[in-house]
């Protein structure tokens, strides 16, 4: 089971949000937005303005071409719907991945490490 912060699935960024020749939300087809998918624990690798990387992923889950790739990182305890809330820790200390994207034919990320820098991941 995945548990999410009321956050999640509020909204979703089009690939131009952070990539400008990127594709926006109408220009996505359906089944981009489905498939199957790897989920890893970072939590125990995650601190204040720590990055993780592929590497780090690729260690603790298989990551296939084409998978939607969540990332658990422990830092949703801070949101601002937490008890712990904690807005500052939440949005700038929590820093995030490193590496680089690259797609295959079909738009998803290709095989090998940059595949775990997938640009669908839920912190």
């Amino acid at each position: 089971m995945v548990t999410h912060s009321n956050h999640v699935g509020t909204h979703l960024d089009g690939e131009i949000h952070f990539y400008s020749p990127g594709k926006d939300i109408a220009s996505l087809d359906l089944d981009f937005l489905m498939h199957e998918g790897a989920v890893v624990d970072l939590s125990d690798a995650c601190g204040d303005y720590d990055v993780y990387t592929s590497k780090m992923v690729e260690e603790r889950v298989e990551v296939k071409e084409g998978d939607i790739l969540i990332i658990h990182t422990g830092y949703h305890h801070y949101g601002w719907d937490q008890p712990s809330a904690d807005e500052i820790r939440y949005m700038i200390k929590h820093r995030g991945r490193t590496g680089s994207l690259q797609t295959g034919p079909s738009g998803r990320s290709s095989a090998g490490s940059a595949r775990t820098a997938a640009a669908r991941t839920i912190r």
